[in-house]
C-alpha cells in the first residue's frame, strides 16, 4: 500500500520550531490569516501523493521511501544540534549531515518543481553526472536517448534525489569547512519561523546552490551560515528578525512558528517591504554580516 501524504520539509526538521504543545501556528499567505488551529508536524508542509509515480499501471511511492531512509541517515545530528543552546559543538560529519539536508531542502521544495526541470533539460548530458552506456558493447547511448530518459516518469523526481549528493562531491569542502557555521542564539529566546522557502540566498544560487552565501534557520534559535570565507559580524536579535522577515516574503504560502504573537508581528514587518527594490534592500542589509 502506499504512502499518501508525502512532506516536502522532513518532519523532523519542522520540530525544530514546535511549541511546548509540539504544535505551531500556521499563517496562510493565500487567505492572508491564520489558521484556527495550531498544527502537528505531520500536518503541514505536505502534498497528497507529491512522489507517488504510476509505473505500468500501478502506483509505486518509492521515491517517497528514498526520503525516508535519507531523512533516518541526517536526522539523528539535527537532532543532536538541535539538544544544544548558545555555543554549537558540532563535527565535519555533522556539517556533511547538513549540507545533505540544506541541498536536500532546496531541490524538494514545490516552489522549485519549474526550476528543477529547467535545470535538467537545458544542462548539457555530459554535466549531469550520470552517463548511460550500451550493457554489450560499452558504448555511451546517443543524446536522442538521453532526451528520452530525461523525459521518462520519474526521471526529474531520481534525479533531484542525487543532486544534493553531487552537489556536496563538487565542493572544496576540506579547504572550506571552516566557511560553514552554526550559532545558537545566547538567550532563552527563541527566534525563527520556518517557511516553505527557508533558505535565504545572497544572489540568485549557482548550479550548486552549496556554494551560495546563505543562510539557513535550522531551528527557532540555530542558524546556519555560508560566508564562503568572509568574515562574520556578531549576530544580533534583529540580524534574526530580518531573516525570519525575508523567509516570511519568499515563502509561498504557508509560514508557521511556535508562538502566534511573534509570527504576527514579522508578518505585519513583512507588510512594509511592498516593493521588489524594498526586498532587496533588506536582503544587502542581512548579508552585511559577511562584510
Amino acid at each position: 500500500m502506499t504512502t499518501k501524504r508525502h512532506h516536502y520539509l522532513p518532519e523532523f526538521y519542522i520540530k525544530g520550531f514546535v511549541n511546548t504543545k509540539s504544535k505551531v501556528h500556521v499563517y496562510d499567505k493565500k487567505e492572508k490569516k491564520f489558521k484556527k488551529k495550531e498544527f502537528s508536524p505531520s500536518q503541514i508542509f505536505f502534498e497528497w501523493h507529491r512522489n507517488t509515480l504510476t509505473i505500468d499501471g500501478e502506483k509505486d511511492d518509492f521515491i517517497e521511501k528514498l526520503y525516508g531512509s535519507i531523512e533516518s541517515k541526517i536526522s539523528p545530528t539535527y537532532n543532536k544540534i538541535k539538544s544544544q543552546k548558545g555555543s554549537i559543538n558540532y563535527c565535519v560529519k555533522d556539517i556533511f549531515d547538513l549540507l545533505i539536508l540544506i541541498s536536500l531542502t532546496y531541490w524538494r521544495l514545490p516552489i522549485n518543481d519549474a526550476h528543477s526541470e529547467n535545470f535538467v533539460s537545458s544542462t548539457p548530458n555530459n554535466e549531469l553526472f550520470f552517463k548511460i552506456l550500451n550493457k554489450e558493447t560499452n558504448e555511451e547511448a546517443s543524446e536522442d536517448f538521453y532526451e528520452k530518459v530525461k523525459k521518462r516518469n520519474g526521471f526529474i523526481e531520481l534525479y533531484k534525489l542525487s543532486k544534493p549528493i553531487l552537489d556536496y562531491m563538487s565542493l572544496d569542502l576540506k579547504n572550506n569547512i571552516n566557511n560553514w557555521l552554526i550559532y545558537g542564539a545566547d538567550s532563552d529566546v527563541q527566534l525563527h519561523i520556518l517557511g516553505d522557502n527557508p533558505i535565504v540566498f545572497k544572489n540568485v544560487p549557482n548550479k550548486n546552490i552549496l556554494e551560495s552565501e546563505l543562510i539557513f534557520p535550522l531551528t527557532q534559535g540555530i542558524t546556519v551560515y555560508h560566508n564562503k570565507g568572509n568574515k562574520i559580524k556578531q549576530i544580533q536579535p534583529e540580524d534574526r528578525v530580518m531573516v525570519d522577515i525575508m523567509v516570511f516574503l519568499q515563502s509561498d504560502r504557508y509560514v508557521v512558528g511556535p508562538n502566534k504573537e511573534y509570527l504576527n508581528c514579522i508578518q505585519n514587518l513583512a507588510s512594509e517591504y511592498n516593493t521588489v527594490s524594498k526586498i532587496e534592500q533588506l536582503r544587502t542589509e542581512i548579508f552585511k554580516i559577511f562584510e
